[in-house]
């Protein structure tokens, strides 16, 4: 069964959530609110709950943080498959769940134009980020990449040492 600090892990892989480079755990509000200097770029994981924090310093306030995939999920990944190869089949759950979330690609309202990232640039994204993994996955695997290679010398000697 997969443990906080491997979900942890990959969740950092996959960035989710987006803009943290660390993800600490609190067991509650009070313990998240008690911190007296919350890191930043720092997701706080409230374990009572299983919700995910941020704290914005220039605001000075905590933000809840919308999650792409479920620490259930993840840890299904992570058990079935290890956190390095769970990070590809994440990011595909990720991608096939973007056309939900992005609705927009661009507003004009005269004074001013607002562009959102529309889904093919955030696909490609994603995708090139998956094939990026599987790519690191089979590196770390050792897996052949189907090079043959002979040489020209002969051995000089040989046979069995007694």
């Amino acid at each position: 069964m997969a443990v906080f600090a491997d979900i942890a892990e990959l969740r950092l892989r996959i960035k989710d959530p987006l803009g943290a480079i660390a993800i600490l755990s609190v067991a509650d509000a009070a313990a998240r609110l008690a911190l007296t200097t919350p890191s930043r770029q720092t997701a706080y994981k409230q374990l009572d709950t299983g919700d995910y924090w941020t704290y914005d310093a220039d605001l000075a306030q905590w933000e809840a943080k919308d999650l792409l995939l479920s620490d259930a999920t993840l840890g299904t990944l992570i058990d079935l498959y290890g956190v390095a190869a769970a990070a590809p089949r994440a990011i595909k759950d990720i991608m096939a769940e973007l056309g939900q979330r992005l609705y927009i690609a661009r507003t004009n309202d005269g004074a001013g134009a607002t562009d959102y990232q529309n889904l093919a640039t955030t696909y490609r994204f994603y995708k090139d980020l998956a094939a990026t993994m599987e790519e690191a996955a089979a590196v770390d695997a050792g897996t052949s990449q189907g090079r043959y290679g002979r040489t020209r010398r002969r051995p000089i000697a040989g046979g069995m040492w007694g």
